[in-house]
């Protein structure tokens, strides 16, 4: 019983905890029309300002300046990357190039991987060759050896039941009364 109370407290703070945070799962239904209001309403060439329930906020004063940094040293100039043989198209042609580049952006360079470099002793180096080499043949696989037949199950022997217990019950393990626990 407790555990039911327990679960149902559980139950209902969880509900009032997401109601709280995600609102009513129903959405609120629409306030019907007044039959006074106008259908299709004309469009007010000056329409007035509502009122605001709330007076005009007051300006708050401007934070004072911040003394500017002085202007860091500009990085050395990094060389151009060479230019790529096959030129990469546009996926958009109408599209403007990036207005504010960063001077300091620049592609990374490719470093070679010298095998002199290799920590692993199970790495592998791959070729720039378009045309790998073949990969050796694999081993033929072992002819399938077949399952043995399983041993055919000894045929069932009749057993007679006891009145308030089964083969293999506790009844046949435990004994019930002392004229059972006595030798015969």
């Amino acid at each position: 019983m407790k555990l039911l109370t327990v679960f149902a407290f559980i139950c209902v703070g969880t509900f009032a905890v997401l109601h709280g945070v995600y609102g009513s799962p129903v959405p609120s239904p629409a306030p019907e029309p007044s039959p006074d209001a106008d259908p299709k309403p004309k469009a007010d060439p000056e329409p007035e300002p509502e009122p605001s329930p709330d007076p005009e906020p007051l300006p708050e004063p401007a934070p004072e300046p911040l003394p500017e940094p002085a202007p860091e040293p500009l990085p050395e100039p990094l060389p151009e990357p060479a230019p790529s043989p096959v030129a990469e198209p546009s996926p958009n042609p109408v599209a403007e190039p990036n207005p504010n580049p960063s001077p300091v952006a620049s592609p990374m360079m490719p470093q070679p991987m010298l095998l002199s470099d290799k920590l692993d002793a199970n790495f592998v180096a791959l070729s720039a060759s378009p045309d790998p080499a073949p990969a050796p043949a694999p081993a033929p696989a072992p002819a399938p050896v077949p399952a043995p037949f399983p041993a055919p199950l000894p045929a069932p022997s009749a057993v007679a039941l006891e009145p308030m217990g089964y083969p293999g019950s506790l009844d046949d393990l435990v004994p019930d009364s002392i004229a059972e626990a006595l030798p015969n």
